[in-house]
């Protein structure tokens, strides 16, 4: 296979009424871990091609190959529509008459394919600067950085002589820092993602450390409470973006899919100042400007207002609604499709503005905000839940579940601290709660999601910090 225009030809002269899409992926992934003591590099090379028939009938048939040669690629198209002839298919799907495939031809300039641009090996004196920095700051936790470079190259045609290219070029930068204190492990995790090697001399990444050092500080400071039955479950609670951004991926995110929907259980339970979107075509880690199938990707208002807007179709679940959005993504040319969330952002409406005093402590700070802003009194006891990194919603017992970096309360001008433990929220009229949010929402975050064996790339955007009014929690001793 000389160049994707080949794949396109063999596609258009398929001799067949039945719908018929290819695409084409080339990945290339490098990665490099220092701990302080040495260096692992790991890579992953990822390149082939998927290939979708779907008839009248609403029968779909799927093949994929690791080989480019044109015979192979040919033979996969007959033995589809031989298959399809026959209704003999792999699945049968109601409502496909809705699908709608991209006719327009667009063509995406590339990245640099030079293999040096995703060298890591050229980075380890940065990593080993970094490792000492880190090591300095945290006063001797130990500490494990991860640096990754990737190029992902996509091409989607179709027999309705439609095709498109578009190459992304991503990075992330995320370091581990494990201490013991009082004979309590606390583990923090600092990340950044972005489109290219500079993400580790960002100024936005130091900001990220030493707001951590300082919070790790605040721990070998305070009082530490082991028994996490003694976190208040009936008080107000303070989310940083981190946190907050778990509970609308797993909630609103998931519950937004085509396959999950939870509509039911969202409608008329969220605040209505509150505005949660899905954008695919952001420049960074969730990147993906169009769908599986070629469809561009749109914005999308899943929460407006509070109410449930919008949803995410794909080809399997389109039968839902008929609003255009078609989200389906794959982690690799070999999977079938799946409608998933690329960079999920929320807005609030009641926002005040976020004063950082170097002379105060992240808590005490945050505690003044809201009392000169009346959002609380003057001595009310808060909660507070910082930087997760996991999280899972239960449909059945609607109990959303993270895990936070940092589980403090604040009762008279003492900060008590908890260990890192799993905590429970009770998610009806979770969001329904959000008071106010502090801070512009331009705050930054990624994650790996997986769903259904799938590994996708997912980003985040949030507002500093967030409060919310007597969360329901649900301790859990052990968890």
């Amino acid at each position: 296979m000389k160049n994707y225009k080949e794949i396109y030809n063999i596609i258009q002269d398929i001799d067949t009424k039945n719908y018929l899409s290819a695409r084409h992926q080339k990945r290339t992934t490098r990665g490099i871990e220092y701990d302080g003591k040495k260096f692992i590099c790991f890579n992953r090379n990822i390149c082939g091609i998927g290939i979708e028939a779907i008839s009248n009938k609403n029968q779909i048939v799927f093949a994929h190959t690791s080989s480019l040669e044109s015979k192979k690629i040919i033979g996969l198209c007959k033995s589809l529509d031989f298959l399809l002839s026959k209704d003999i298919s792999c699945m049968k799907i109601e409502g496909l008459f809705n699908f709608r495939i991209n006719s327009k031809i667009r063509q995406v300039e590339h990245f640099s394919k030079n293999n040096d641009e995703l060298n890591v090996n050229k980075y380890r004196s940065e990593l080993k600067d970094i490792n000492e920095y880190l090591q300095e700051i945290f006063e001797s936790s130990s500490v494990k950085n991860c640096f990754l470079l990737g190029y992902d190259t996509w091409f989607l045609c179709n027999n309705r002589k439609g095709y498109t290219q578009y190459d992304h070029h991503y990075s992330s930068f995320t370091s581990y820092v494990t201490t013991n204190i009082k004979d309590t492990t606390f583990v923090f995790q600092v990340s950044i993602s972005g489109k290219n090697k500079e993400i580790i001399t960002q100024s936005q990444l130091i900001d990220k450390f030493i707001l951590k050092s300082k919070r790790l500080k605040m721990i070998r400071q305070s009082k530490l409470d082991n028994n996490v039955m003694n976190i208040p479950t009936n008080t107000k609670v303070i989310l940083d973006n981190e946190s907050f951004d778990i509970i609308i991926h797993e909630l609103i995110g998931h519950g937004s899919e085509g396959d999950f929907l939870f509509e039911k259980e969202l409608n008329s339970e969220i605040s209505k100042n509150l505005t949660i979107s899905d954008t695919g075509n952001i420049d960074d880690w969730g990147y993906q400007p169009f769908d599986t199938h070629g469809n561009l990707r749109k914005k999308v208002d899943l929460i407006k207002n509070g109410n449930c807007e919008n949803f995410l179709n794909g080809l399997y679940t389109n039968g839902i609604q008929d609003n255009g959005f078609f989200t389906d993504r794959i982690e690799t040319y070999k999977d079938l499709p799946l409608p998933r969330i690329t960079n999920i952002s929320c807005n609030n409406k009641n926002q005040v503005e976020y004063f950082k005093e170097d002379s105060k402590n992240e808590i005490i700070n945050l505690r003044d905000i809201l009392y000169d802003n009346n959002y609380i009194s003057k001595n009310e006891e808060l909660l507070f839940l910082f930087g997760a990194k996991s999280g899972k919603f239960n449909r059945k017992t609607k109990i959303c579940e993270i895990i936070p970096e940092l589980i403090c309360v604040l009762r008279d001008n003492e900060i008590t601290i908890f260990p890192q433990k799993k905590i429970y929220l009770n998610s009806k009229n979770l969001l329904s709660s959000c008071l106010v949010s502090i801070g512009m929402s331009n705050n930054k975050s990624h994650y790996v999601c997986k769903k259904k064996n799938q590994s996708l790339k997912v980003g985040a955007i949030n507002h500093n910090y967030s409060l919310f009014n007597k969360l329901e929690l649900i301790s859990k001793n052990g968890g």
